[in-house]
């Protein structure tokens, strides 16, 4: 298995077919910065962000509409195309999947052997993989309006800007629920905390630093945010991401 990250740069642009990877794997996606649209062949689309985990396999035809600068994180199985291969569309990624992807980050920021890296991946793609089998919802059983509201959401909170004017914030929620089991609320709370997850991972800025550039009111909100999902202190998470 191989790890990469990948940006997609530029100004937002129309439906393009996207091939799996240049050698024709299967590949996991993580994005860390940015949101896109995608559908496989014909059918609906799903917003992908960084609380998203995508699957593309060679023989699938995807579709992605990039909707400006986007950055993310590749696992690539070069060999075999694992068990969940059938799933068809991107799902929320869990606490930890999201663990998960910091011990890989960490590994490569550390130069940890290749085996380790590897093994991380693997690890990684387990729990990805449950995530893409457990998603809530099927899209296909959702109304075409209420699955476009909860884009419209989604990016909203993702960009970190008010739900789009006109967009009823009690039928949003109600929408946003029955898509992705989350309120509007918790979703926000799963991203701030994915991405100070991957900022303790990647980074050595002290934990008030990421509290503020996670969306965290200050250290002890991080603390308490991380304990809980966890059952660890951002310090301790640290030791863990540095550990092997």
């Amino acid at each position: 298995m191989t790890f990469e990250s990948h940006w997609c740069a530029g100004e937002p642009v129309s439906w393009r077919q996207e091939s799996a990877a240049a050698a024709g794997e299967a590949v996991l996606l993580l994005p860390l910065r940015g949101a896109w649209r995608e559908r496989d062949g014909d059918s609906f689309s799903t917003l992908v962000d960084r609380v998203s985990v995508s699957f593309r396999i060679p023989d699938r035809r995807t579709w992605v509409s990039h909707l400006g600068v986007d950055r993310f994180d590749v696992v690539a199985f070069p060999d075999s195309t694992p068990g969940f291969a059938q799933h068809p569309h991107p799902a929320l990624i869990s606490i930890p999947t999201a663990v998960a992807h910091g011990e890989l980050i960490a590994a490569r920021r550390r130069r940890l052997p290749p085996a380790e890296v590897s093994a991380r991946a693997r690890r990684l793609a387990v729990s990805a993989g449950r995530d893409l089998l457990l998603a809530h919802t099927p899209a296909d059983e959702i109304p075409p309006s209420q699955r476009k509201v909860v884009e419209v959401a989604r990016l909203a909170l993702s960009r970190g800007t008010a739900v789009a004017p006109g967009v009823s914030r009690s039928h949003a929620s109600r929408a946003f629920h029955r898509l992705t089991g989350l309120t509007m609320t918790q979703y926000q709370r799963r991203m701030r905390l994915v991405t100070a997850i991957r900022a303790i991972a990647s980074v050595d800025r002290g934990f008030a630093n990421i509290a503020a550039a996670s969306g965290f009111a200050d250290h002890a909100h991080l603390t308490r945010s991380v304990r809980d999902a966890i059952g660890l202190t951002p310090a301790q998470l640290r030791d863990r991401f540095r550990a092997g």
